[in-house]
């Protein structure tokens, strides 16, 4: 069994999708799997709110493969790629090279989990309790309320706090807010 594990790729930001598809065109995709996560959010333009996609991540291209010389080789081959993230500590067996540092499990499993079939974060429904407690009703955030920092309710964003490549990353996602049915006394 081939053990495949998940690598970042940095790249020039704005050039993550011609990116992606180079690896697409090059590698069968049971030797390597790429991924641009992108979050929907809104945006108000002169009164009117458009629901655009943005990259979660800029600059980089995940990639989930069974890492070798070759491979890297190729992978540094591709435009727009600069390096693929390391360590920073030498190889000991070829101190000209770096250990390529793979993404922890943890981190991967929270972002996939995010995602739909098209890479994107959609909205989640947020429901804002009496005591200012949030509780998910739907959506892809649902279970995972311990994710979210903060909430903007004028532009309908939730603050995320992910790890990312071993540090906490905030990212901004599009949610809907529902409120809790007045009561009257």
């Amino acid at each position: 069994m081939i053990l495949l594990h998940w690598y970042a790729l940095f790249v020039e930001t704005g050039q993550e999708e011609t990116v992606q598809r180079s690896l697409k065109q090059q590698f069968d995709p049971t030797i390597l799997m790429s991924l641009v996560p992108k979050r929907k959010v809104p945006e108000k333009k002169m009164g009117h709110t458009q629901h655009v996609l943005r990259k979660m991540f800029p600059g980089y291209v995940l990639i989930q493969t069974s890492m070798n010389a070759d491979r890297y080789h190729s992978l540094r081959r591709i435009p727009h790629v600069l390096r693929m993230l390391t360590n920073g500590r030498k190889n000991e067996h070829n101190p000209e090279s770096f250990q390529l540092s793979s993404i922890h499990d943890v981190e991967i499993a929270h972002l996939l989990k995010l995602l739909d079939a098209t890479e994107i974060l959609e909205y989640s429904t947020l429901q804002i309790l009496s005591n200012s407690n949030i509780h998910v009703v739907a959506g892809p955030l649902q279970g995972m309320e311990n994710l979210i920092k903060k909430v903007d309710r004028h532009k309908n964003r939730a603050t995320l706090q992910l790890p990312f490549l071993g540090e906490p990353r905030s990212i901004e996602v599009g949610i809907h807010i529902m409120y809790p049915p007045q009561t009257s006394e």
